[in-house]
């Protein structure tokens, strides 16, 4: 059963956010969705939300969805470390980083 999660929970973003990257690496989509969508509501420009919504289309295997989150989250904080590199969408040619190599 998946937990309620959200402001009618009284949960924080901080706890939120915390739920939502632990389904994200036990690959609980669900969970990290609900938890995500929860943050966004309350907060839509949480940048680390946003980025996170962006990995979890990646999983999801809607790239376009993903690319455009991810830029978004680079583009409103983009001295955060390891946002670019989120950009390495496989299966996304020429979806590298920005000044990359690649």
């Amino acid at each position: 059963m998946v937990p309620d999660v959200g402001s009618e929970t009284g949960l924080s973003v901080e706890a939120l956010m915390l739920q939502a990257v632990d389904a994200l690496q036990n690959d609980d989509s669900g969970r990290a969705e609900q938890a995500l969508q929860c943050v966004l509501k309350d907060q839509p420009h949480h940048t680390d939300a946003i980025h996170f919504l962006g990995v979890l289309r990646n999983q999801q295997g809607r790239m376009d969805e993903a690319l455009a989150l991810l830029m978004q989250a680079i583009e409103a904080a983009p001295g955060s470390p390891g946002r670019a590199s989120a950009l390495r969408l496989p299966g996304v040619p020429g979806s590298a980083a920005p000044g990359s190599d690649d």
